[in-house]
């Protein structure tokens, strides 16, 4: 899928219950076989492609580290409030509305320690958010690579993502 919009700053004058106003907001969904705007794409005589397509909604993810039909992904790691803390956040949105699922959120590396493991249920208006601090000592120096591990009610595997991080 490829997104075009514009008009962000300039739509904020217009009055919304004004549909033909050109100074409103406006986004485009593309979707279809090309990867890029603009982009010719060939379909030869009587060729025939198929493909899903899934929109999920992004609103209040700083940024997507993974996506899938089941879930965006949105893992962040930072130093601490206090200089030898760590901070983990792992941001979904599943495309499960009101369906329990697990969470899993792990580091791997130097060594394998689990940092959260509890029940999330789908919210097409919020993404769940789990933040923890884990200080420094109790984890060591090293590379390692944060995980996400969601899962349905059943055992399923929805959606895993991971992102390099170096502790030290």
């Amino acid at each position: 899928m490829k997104l075009w919009t514009w008009g962000y700053r300039q739509g904020s004058s217009a009055n919304p219950l004004t549909f033909g106003d050109s100074r409103r907001p406006y986004i485009e969904l593309w979707a279809g076989h090309s990867r890029e705007f603009f982009t010719d794409a060939r379909l030869d005589a009587n060729a025939e492609k198929k493909w899903d397509e899934y929109y999920i909604p992004t609103v209040g993810l700083p940024g997507v580290s993974y996506a899938n039909q089941h879930a965006l992904i949105d893992l962040d790691y930072s130093r601490g409030k206090a200089p030898q803390d760590h901070a983990f956040t792992a941001r979904v949105f599943a495309t499960h509305p009101g369906e329990t699922m697990d969470l899993w959120l792990r580091l791997r590396g130097a060594k394998d320690v689990e940092l959260y493991h509890g029940e999330c249920r789908g919210n097409p208006a919020k993404a769940v958010e789990v933040e923890i601090a884990r200080e420094a000592g109790g984890l060591g120096p090293g590379q390692y690579r944060f995980e996400l591990l969601l899962s349905s009610a059943s055992g399923e595997k929805l959606a895993e993502a991971g992102i390099p991080i170096e502790i030290r």
